[in-house]
């Protein structure tokens, strides 16, 4: 089951990264957002990884530290 979910999260994200260089190349985001997108991303999968992992006090401090970005 804890298979599925990392089959689905990573669906989840790639179906985002897709949107976002679709968004990217009909012009509608600069390359800088497009990177920014790609970097939000990756910080929810390693906040979902920290978060899964039981490390509840970690995943805060990495919000938190987003948030604030």
């Amino acid at each position: 089951m804890l298979e599925e979910g990392k089959k689905q999260a990573a669906m989840s994200q790639a179906k985002k990264i897709q949107q976002a260089e679709e968004l990217h190349s009909s012009g509608q985001l600069t390359d800088a957002e497009l990177e920014a997108m790609r970097i939000k991303i990756a910080v929810e999968e390693k906040f979902s990884k920290i978060q899964a992992s039981g490390q509840e006090s970690p995943a805060a401090k990495l919000a938190q530290e987003v948030q604030g970005k």
